[in-house]
């Protein structure tokens, strides 16, 4: 069993109705002294180029990361205990309540018949040369395109049981990028950012719901600045975890920066799922767009 990391009982900050929690100094201080010592210097360590190159990042399930991880100590121990069945449902017992009032899909609220798959990725996570063809000639453009993937899935899903899995990146930005407002993708249930640096102008994650609230069944994943309303602001530091519900109604961005921001980026999303939460707004590139904070 993985030795439990984070706790809940600090100091922490939540919205009234629980949708988010933000916490300091959630990892303890050795810990994050070698996380801090060993996170990669060179831009060349992080395959994975995003945002204008702006934003770079080191992705679980891609052969980088495992040869990173294996030559660390503080990064092996987070890593292992994000991608623990024991962490996940750590996590989904504290949201559990609000769960099924955001909307999560019923088959998904009955942990007993959840399988946890702490090694799989998304098969679009890669550093493959010849995958990555395949993936952008044959998989993106007739695959998804044509919506062959979700009738595959829904078949899939009459059959198997429903399977959570992890999502890690390491990110670093050295000039700073702008997140636009969005949802993440909708086959992801819960979000997880540690932020590795104290930022001192910009750099914040803003929270935002809509101003009208429509049904559970209608919400946009990249709404209009105009239609939401700010609900949050938390500042980027130096060890601070934040968690929220991927839900419906929970929009998020960042504010812009101009310095060095670090961050640990976790999920937890099915497996053949196109949307965990009933949403009937049309859901076919939900695994390929910006997703990470």
């Amino acid at each position: 069993m993985t030795k439990k990391l984070f706790n809940f009982d600090g100091e922490n900050a939540y919205h009234n109705d629980r949708s988010y929690l933000a916490i300091d100094n959630i990892l303890d201080k050795q810990l994050i002294e070698d996380i801090l010592s060993e996170f990669p210097n060179n831009k060349n360590d992080f395959p994975h180029k995003g945002w204008k190159g702006n934003r770079v990042s080191l992705q679980f399930g891609t052969k980088e990361f495992d040869l990173f991880i294996s030559k660390t100590r503080g990064f092996k121990k987070l890593v292992d205990y994000l991608s623990s069945e024991e962490c996940y449902k750590f996590i989904f017992e504290h949201f559990f309540e609000r769960a099924k009032e955001l909307g999560l899909k019923d088959r998904y609220l009955n942990q007993n018949k959840v399988l946890f798959n702490g090694f799989t990725t998304e098969f679009v996570v890669t550093t493959n040369f010849f995958k990555k063809v395949y993936i952008k000639f044959f998989y993106n453009p007739i695959y998804r395109k044509y919506n062959i993937r979700s009738y595959f899935r829904r078949f899939l899903r009459m059959y198997i049981k429903p399977t959570v899995f992890p999502l890690i990146s390491i990110n670093c930005s050295e000039k700073g990028y702008l997140e636009p407002l969005h949802i993440d993708a909708r086959h992801k249930m819960l979000v997880g950012l540690i932020y590795l640096d104290d930022i001192e102008e910009g750099g914040e994650l803003v929270l935002y719901k809509l101003k009208k609230y429509a049904s559970l069944s209608d919400h946009k994943m990249y709404p209009e600045y105009d239609d939401v309303n700010e609900i949050a602001r938390i500042k980027s530091s130096s060890n601070k975890l934040v968690l929220f519900m991927n839900s419906n109604n929970f929009y998020h961005g960042t504010t812009p920066f101009n310095s060095k921001r670090r961050f640990i980026y976790f999920s937890y999303a099915f497996k053949d799922e196109e949307s965990c939460f009933e949403t009937n707004y049309p859901v076919y590139k939900g695994d390929a767009t910006p997703s990470e904070i």
